[in-house]
């Protein structure tokens, strides 16, 4: 079979020769090497896409990395008993809640003061708890001193609430409406 397609291909090879596609063929040809097929663009749009959200992913991934490590590095500064370290964690994440729920409006300065004394017992019992034999009772204050900030908060964010709208200063304007 194979011979008899070259003896065809020999016999009319000068046919094949003479024959000259259409000048639409060409121009389309043309046309094609040109322009880039849509199915290119829409493949780089779609790296790039790929690209961005996985520099996001490892970012992500990376901050809660450092942030966990952060957390375990201050808690294996401290020593701290493994059954505190949740509970520091939730009332951390509590307070922090609380902080952001004030953040609109304007604090007092006596909130400032009562926060900051807080934080400086926190520190305290903090170093005494590296020095300690009997962290019990140290963990027990310092839960306290959670306790003690959380419901400052809470106390301030609830008279913020009970006020009417016009008596309570917005922070972003600097004004009291």
């Amino acid at each position: 079979m194979q011979d008899q397609l070259e003896d065809f291909v020999r016999k009319n090879q000068d046919a094949f020769n003479q024959a000259v596609p259409d000048s639409k063929l060409w121009d389309g040809v043309e046309k094609a090497i040109q322009e880039p097929p849509k199915v290119r663009k829409l493949w780089k749009v779609t790296k790039f896409a790929a690209a961005v959200l996985f520099l996001l992913l490892v970012g992500v991934v990376v901050g809660m990395y450092l942030a966990n490590q952060q957390m375990s590095n201050q808690q294996a500064e401290y020593n701290l008993p493994e059954d505190y370290k949740e509970t520091q964690v939730y009332y951390t994440q509590k307070i922090n809640l609380s902080l952001k729920k004030l953040e609109n409006y304007q604090r007092d300065e006596t909130l400032e003061k009562d926060l900051q004394e807080l934080d400086q017992y926190e520190k305290e019992l903090k170093k005494a708890l590296k020095e300690s034999t009997n962290k019990e009772p140290i963990v027990q204050a310092m839960i306290e001193n959670y306790q003690t900030k959380i419901q400052i908060l809470e106390r301030v964010i609830e008279r913020l609430d009970r006020q009417p709208v016009n008596h309570k200063k917005v922070k972003n304007e600097g004004i009291q409406l």
